[in-house]
């Protein structure tokens, strides 16, 4: 993916590093060249560790009373995350 160096774009890479090719706005030559080149990382199909899947999961989870609703993984984050909050005093 190309993304202009924007607070926007960064706050995506940092939910999927690896991704994103930067451009600064308004260097249409810079833009070009990154268009013309090969792709500076493996453009092969990912697995994001947050998609539609696992927002919906901690949706459920977070207003549900259906822990099977809940995948694992999701689950291990959610509780990574609360962990995080109460070291935090949120």
């Amino acid at each position: 993916m190309i993304a202009s160096r924007t607070h926007t774009f960064l706050q995506f890479a940092r939910y999927h590093p690896d991704t994103i090719e930067f451009f600064d706005i308004g260097n249409h030559l810079e833009l070009a060249g990154l268009i013309l080149a090969r792709p500076q990382f493996d453009t092969r199909e990912r697995v994001l560790s947050f998609n539609v899947e696992t927002n919906k999961a901690t949706y459920l989870a977070a207003n549900c009373d259906m822990p099977e609703m809940a995948e694992p993984a999701v689950a291990a984050r959610i509780k990574a995350q609360t962990a995080s909050a109460e070291r935090l005093g949120i």
